[in-house]
């Protein structure tokens, strides 16, 4: 989730479209037929058979659409329709995915139908595998979109770059490193 778009900066947008999509329900369509039984993780850096793990996410890794209504509600963004808005502009965000890859198509489109429950519009951009990170992910050309990290036996040293808050360099330019969704807290 790219917290610096136009509509994502704000952050109780962010927390419901969390609580809007069934996590869960992914992990089952995707992974079930390899006949693994998936829960969601809950946390960013440990398994939940490592020393450390504790659930990060609380009520945010919840699916909760009613609650997600409520604080897009809360947010100002109404419900015309079938699709919510603010000062005359629709809830729309764009998913970037790469071309080719099925995986990546059946999870935005099972997300797309979840946030249509809530009202929010979820367009599909499908680009060239090769380009998806150089010009839309690192750039920051994206509302939201999937991809998977490669975990490594040593979580702690390898996640600084993924988390660690944004900054600008000396050219003015916000040094995200890994932290592709912008955001983050001192």
């Amino acid at each position: 989730v790219n917290g610096t778009g136009a509509v994502l900066q704000d952050v109780k947008v962010r927390q419901a479209l969390a609580m809007a999509i069934d996590r869960a329900a992914i992990a089952r369509a995707l992974l079930g037929p390899l006949g693994i039984d998936p829960t969601p993780l809950d946390n960013h850096i440990f398994m939940a058979n490592q020393a450390g793990y504790q659930d990060n996410a609380g009520d945010l890794g919840k699916y909760n659409p009613a609650r997600a209504r409520q604080m897009l509600d809360k947010a100002g963004w109404t419900l015309n329709g079938n699709v919510r808005s603010k000062g005359g502009r629709p809830l729309e965000i764009t998913c970037v995915i790469p071309a080719g890859v099925a995986t990546s198509k059946q999870e935005t489109e099972l997300m797309q139908n979840m946030l249509a429950q809530v009202g929010i519009t979820l367009k599909i951009d499908t680009v060239p595998t090769g380009d998806l990170f150089s010009k839309y992910v690192t750039p920051g050309q994206f509302d939201v979109t999937v991809f998977s990290w490669i975990g490594t036996p040593y979580p702690i040293s390898a996640s600084k770059s993924l988390y660690a808050k944004p900054v600008r360099n000396a050219k003015g330019e916000l040094d995200v490193r890994q932290n592709y969704a912008r955001v983050g807290s001192d």
